[in-house]
Parts: C-alpha cells; sequence; structure tokens
C-alpha cells in the first residue's frame, strides 16, 4: 500500500452487523495497522467532530504518517447502531462492560479516510470537513438502511 499514489486520497468504510461484532472493529486502527506497512506516525490530534449533509455528528481522530518523508493524514471514526461515537481508547474494555450489563450492539461503522497532499492539520481539517459533507449522504444504521 502506497498512499502517494492515490490522487488525492483513499476512504475505507467498514460495516459490522448484529452476531458479526468482533473486538477487531476497534483494535484495527490507523495506529495500530499503518506502521506495519510502513508509514511512521509523527502526531495525533484530539478528536474532532464533523457534520454530515443530513446532519448527523461523526466524531474523527486524526492521525499524521510519513510515508517516503510525505505527509499523510488519517482520519478515522466508529459509531454505533444508535449513532454513538464510539471512544476508542476505551473500547475493548466498553465491550466487557455492555456484555455484563446485557446491552447488545446491533451493528458498528467504521470510516478512515486517508488523505495526501495536504501541508498542515488545518488543509486536512478542511479536507475532512468538505468531504464528509459532500460525499456522507446518510449513515444507514440497520442493514435494510
Amino acid at each position: 500500500m502506497d498512499p502517494l499514489q492515490w490522487h488525492k486520497g483513499h476512504c475505507l468504510h467498514f460495516r459490522w452487523d448484529r452476531d458479526r461484532i468482533s473486538l477487531f472493529n476497534s483494535i484495527h486502527r490507523p495506529e495500530v495497522c499503518l506502521p506495519s506497512v510502513g508509514l511512521k506516525r509523527v502526531d495525533s490530534i484530539k478528536a474532532i467532530t464533523t457534520t454530515t449533509s443530513n446532519g448527523t455528528y461523526i466524531q474523527f481522530h486524526g492521525h499524521q504518517f510519513l510515508s517516503q518523508n510525505r505527509s499523510v493524514f488519517v482520519w478515522f471514526g466508529v459509531w454505533d447502531h444508535t449513532l454513538t461515537l464510539i471512544d476508542l481508547e476505551s473500547a475493548p474494555g466498553n465491550r466487557l462492560k455492555h456484555t455484563w450489563e446485557r446491552k447488545r450492539v446491533e451493528s458498528r461503522q467504521s470510516i478512515e479516510l486517508i488523505l495526501t497532499g495536504q501541508q498542515s492539520w488545518s488543509e486536512a481539517e478542511s479536507s475532512l470537513h468538505e468531504w464528509v459533507s459532500t460525499a456522507i449522504k446518510s449513515i444507514p444504521t440497520t442493514k435494510n438502511d
């Protein structure tokens, strides 16, 4: 995977339906997986919230990586069937807590947006907001949506 070969960016959308959810959707995150393909993480920022065209809020965690000495900005967000945003730092612990409390997660989704060509966090954040507001029309919450 060479992100510098992409024109402006790449988006990955994952969805786990009921009875298919595993711990992997909160373990397979950019800061865990991208270094294994040669990218070096150099910076991270606190989560920011952005809005889709229909008013749904999505929280993204931002990371800056280097690939061949060029910046690659990665935004990553995870949410469940109720559109509740998932706190990535405590996701594995929450799974056990929710199981104990008999709370069932019907589905979970994630988006990873990998951007190239931006020179700063402000450019990367601007690109994220533009992409979310135009590319995401709605967030399906069930398999039938």
